[in-house]
């Protein structure tokens, strides 16, 4: 009876307020996903057509997810450049033995032109809610788009899930996600980003804002809010010549703190 009711709360933090999405990594939780421009390794998870890099690059993610142990999250990503774009894959994981959720994906990025990037990824969903031999599955593809029209200007859009795929025989839902956004580089590492996104889930639409700076070439710091539901969020990078540590917690109104960390090594 513990274990039933248990997981019937795990079931109703999963279907509501946003706890049933995938978080992608400390960085993107430090600008509370204000990242439909982001570029590099990063952006993985997040618009497709950003996940762009010159050399092999990977990151591996821990989620403290509110504070549940039972629902704690492990994620995992590589890029890899090659046949004039980049491929990228992740796998992601979140859940105890009586419910689980995975979610893998592989994408591929290239350069259209001086100014434009584009990139399109298919993901592979799988549940599995109580002690049933029987899974749950769901394939859904995402396509994105980066504009440069100015140097330091970057304009992005993308969409998750367009064809509206979804489990069978369930009703948990797999959200289709607009989002698009823009951003404004004062520098490498200093920047300030507008994003609004729209899922199917809710009927209000989220604006998230994000900066980042940088203290010095070896520590930067980011910081950030998003609308609905109401969260803020603040990080901190340690980089080193290969390898970079993230750090972030992000707050929730409803659902409370959820620290994470990131690791992060480019060849």
């Amino acid at each position: 009876m513990i274990k039933f009711a248990f997981t019937a709360v795990l079931f109703w933090a999963v279907l509501f307020a946003k706890a049933q999405e995938f978080s992608k990594n400390a960085y993107g939780e430090g600008l509370s996903d204000a990242m439909s421009c982001q570029t590099g390794v990063y952006a993985i998870g997040y618009n497709p057509a950003g996940c762009e890099n010159e050399k092999f690059a990977a990151v591996v993610s821990y989620f403290d997810r509110y504070q549940v142990k039972e629902i704690s999250q492990k994620s995992a990503g590589v890029i890899l450049p090659a046949l004039n774009g980049c491929f990228s894959a992740d796998f992601n994981y979140y859940g105890f033995k009586l419910f689980n959720r995975i979610l893998t994906g592989l994408g591929y990025q290239m350069q259209l032109s001086d100014k434009i990037k584009a990139g399109i990824k298919l993901n592979y969903h799988g549940l599995n809610v109580g002690n049933s031999e029987e899974k749950y599955h769901a394939v859904t593809s995402e396509i994105g788009f980066i504009l440069s029209p100015l140097k330091h200007l970057e304009l992005a859009t993308y969409i998750k899930n367009p064809t509206n795929s979804q489990f069978s025989d369930l009703d948990t839902i797999i959200a289709v996600d607009f989002q698009t956004g823009i951003r404004y580089t004062f520098s490498e590492k200093n920047f300030a980003a507008l994003d609004i996104e729209k899922s199917s889930l809710y009927d209000k639409i989220s604006v998230k804002c994000a900066v980042s700076g940088s203290l010095n070439k070896y520590f930067d710091i980011q910081g950030g809010f998003s609308t609905f539901p109401f969260t803020v969020s603040a990080a901190a990078g340690l980089v080193f010549e290969r390898l970079k540590i993230q750090t972030a917690v992000r707050r929730n109104e409803f659902l409370g703190y959820m620290p994470s960390v990131s690791l992060v090594f480019e060849m």
